[in-house]
C-alpha cells in the first residue's frame, strides 16, 4: 500500500497482551503507548487515590486502529473500585498540533466482570491528527495515554492488508491440495467461499487499485491465482467423477458429489474476471 501501515502485526499483539480489553461498544481496543502531554505516566499506571500495586486490573481503552472524522469517539476507563474516580472526573483529547483541547465528562457506567467502568464520549471531532488522552480528577491528571488517531479512511487503510492477502497467505497451506484457503477453521474448502474470496480480491483491483503500491497488487494477483487454481481443481474432479462438462464439485474433502448450480455460477464469475484482470504473464 502507498502509505505505511499505522501499526504492525507485532505491535498489535504486544499491545493486546499488555492491557485489558472491554466489550463496551464497537471497536473498543486498548491503547498502549506513552503519553505525550503533561507528567509522564508509565503504561497502565493509575495515579489516583491508590497505587496500581495495591489494585486489580486497570485500563484506559480506545480504538487502537483509529477513528474516522465526524464519527463518535468513546474512551473507557477500567478500575477495580468505584471510589477511585469521582463524579467530577473529565476526559480530555489533547491535539498534538496544539489546537484546542476537547473535554467531556467521564461518566460512571457500572460494574461488570469484577471491575468498575467509566465512559467519555466525544460526538464527532472533525480535525484529523493524533490526540493524547488525559483523565483528570480534582484538577490532576490521574490517567493518560497517547496515539488516538483521527483520519479519513483510517479503518480501511489499517485493516485491508491483514483482512485480505495477509490472512490468505497464512491459510492457503492448510488445504492439503496446494490451492485454495482453509474455510472457517474446518477441514472443508467449499467452492462458493473460494469464489467469493476471489471475487472480493478482484473488486479490490477494479475499485481501489490506485490506493495500493505495486508489491501489494502483486500479492493480490498471487492470491487470485491460489483461489482460481482450487476452482479449476473442483471442475476437474467433477469431470473425473463423470459429471457433465462445466460442473464444479462443492469441495475436495468429502463433498465431491455435491453438485450445486450456485457453485458453478460463482466460479464462472470469479474465473472470467480473473482472465480480464490478471496481467499477461499469468495467462496459461
Amino acid at each position: 500500500m502507498k502509505e505505511k501501515s499505522q501499526f504492525s502485526r507485532r505491535d498489535f499483539m504486544k499491545s493486546s497482551a499488555l492491557a485489558s480489553t472491554a466489550i463496551l461498544g464497537a471497536g473498543t481496543i486498548v491503547g498502549c503507548s506513552e503519553p505525550s502531554t503533561g507528567e509522564t505516566i508509565p503504561l497502565r499506571q493509575f495515579l489516583g487515590k491508590l497505587s496500581t500495586e495495591s489494585m486489580g486490573v486497570t485500563g484506559l481503552l480506545f480504538s487502537q486502529l483509529g477513528y474516522e472524522p465526524n464519527l463518535p469517539i468513546r474512551v473507557v476507563v477500567r478500575l477495580p473500585e468505584r471510589l477511585l474516580l469521582s463524579d467530577q472526573a473529565v476526559c480530555s483529547l489533547v491535539p498534538e498540533n496544539g489546537e484546542k483541547t476537547i473535554k467531556n465528562p467521564c461518566t460512571y457506567w457500572g460494574e461488570l466482570w469484577g471491575s468498575h467502568w467509566w465512559i467519555a464520549e466525544f460526538a464527532s471531532p472533525t480535525a484529523e491528527g493524533e490526540y493524547a488522552i488525559e483523565v483528570l480528577d480534582g484538577g490532576s491528571v490521574v490517567y493518560a495515554d497517547s496515539g488516538l488517531l483521527v483520519k479519513k479512511g483510517i479503518l480501511w487503510d489499517s485493516t485491508i492488508e491483514w483482512s485480505s492477502v495477509d490472512m490468505l497467505e497464512r491459510r492457503k497451506h492448510f488445504t492439503k491440495v496446494g490451492a485454495g484457503w482453509q474455510d472457517a477453521g474446518s477441514l472443508w474448502v467449499e467452492s462458493p467461499a473460494q469464489s467469493g474470496m476471489v471475487i472480493s480480491l478482484e473488486e479490490l483491483l477494479e475499485k481501489s487499485r490506485d490506493k495500493f503500491d505495486a508489491a501489494f497488487i502483486q500479492r493480490i494477483y498471487d492470491q487470485i491465482i491460489v483461489g482460481c487454481d482450487y476452482l479449476v481443481m473442483t471442475q476437474k474432479k467433477a469431470k473425473e467423477l463423470g459429471y457433465a462438462d462445466g460442473t464444479f464439485t462443492h469441495d475436495l474433502h468429502g463433498h465431491e458429489h455435491d453438485i450445486l448450480p450456485n457453485d458453478a455460477n460463482k466460479a464462472v464469475v470469479a474465473l472470467m474476471r480473473a482472465v480480464r484482470l490478471l496481467p499477461d504473464e499469468y495467462q496459461r
